[in-house]
């Protein structure tokens, strides 16, 4: 069963790090969310001490007003009988900030 270090808040916002073994990482983030903790870093340590590539759960920082940009293009381009689908794809290829663009690509 591999090991993971983690980094997760906690209800009142404090930081909680440590380590824990599970079957997957998917494994682990339940077992923080059964806690009331919200994951923010997970990275696997391996098996038998070889290191793994981490992943960041929550993504690049997104601006409030690229959020703000983002909605009022889609709403704009949505009441005008354009697809939802193909709406959003317009309105982040839009957007200069790469980090903004990942995070809802999801």
């Amino acid at each position: 069963m591999p090991s993971f270090a983690y980094v997760a808040k906690t209800r009142d916002g404090r930081t909680q790090k440590g380590t824990q073994t599970a079957d997957s990482r998917q494994a682990l983030v339940r077992s923080l969310q059964s806690k009331g903790w919200m994951p923010d870093r997970i990275q696997e340590t391996g098996r038998n001490g070889a290191d793994a590539s981490g992943i960041n759960i929550r993504g690049p920082k997104v601006k409030t007003t690229e959020i703000l940009i983002f909605t009022r293009q889609l709403s704009t381009i949505v009441n005008s009988a354009f697809p939802c689908s193909r709406a959003s794809i317009f309105c982040r290829s839009r957007w200069k900030n790469l980090g903004s663009r990942k995070s809802f690509r999801r």
